[in-house]
């Protein structure tokens, strides 16, 4: 047998096998309830995994991708799902108006897609650059800053 002391009241008393058993159970059901306490708190507090990949769409790396114009109504819609509506806690109570209006990226979407779409592509002349500074600088960066400054 254990003892079990009450160090408030400076008494001390028998602890059963029963009586350990279920103050471990009560320790672990109040871990495992703090814990999805703080799975909530945390899933309040930051985006989801399907919001993250939405936001993507504002990345020229994103339209590279083959499948760009498919996936990005997909992730418009998460989007617009999260940021077009009025947020509540109750149905007559609005708290927070939409961030965005729907319609209106519905309107941008298209102007948007060949506007990224054309910008996601790498300068092609970039290449050509580099080796003129080269060939004039010598490959001396000290002498490239120099010129690039000069410029």
């Amino acid at each position: 047998m254990l003892h079990k002391t009450c160090a408030t009241m400076g008494v001390m008393f028998m602890v059963t096998k029963d009586d350990w058993e279920s103050d471990v159970q009560s320790i672990k059901d109040q871990c495992t309830s703090g814990a999805l306490e703080l799975i909530k708190e945390l899933a309040r507090c930051f985006l989801t995994h399907d919001l993250m990949n939405a936001t993507k769409i504002i990345y020229p790396q994103y339209w590279e991708a083959i499948d760009a114009k498919v996936t990005f109504v997909r992730h418009l819609a998460i989007l617009k799902a999260k940021f077009c509506h009025p947020k509540s806690k109750s149905p007559n109570v609005i708290l927070v108006v939409g961030l965005l209006d729907g319609a209106l990226l519905d309107q941008q979407a298209s102007f948007f897609t060949i506007t990224m779409k054309n910008n996601s592509h790498p300068v092609p002349y970039i290449h050509q650059l580099i080796a003129t500074l080269q060939l004039r600088c010598g490959h001396n960066w000290l002498q490239m800053s120099l010129w690039l400054r000069s410029c």
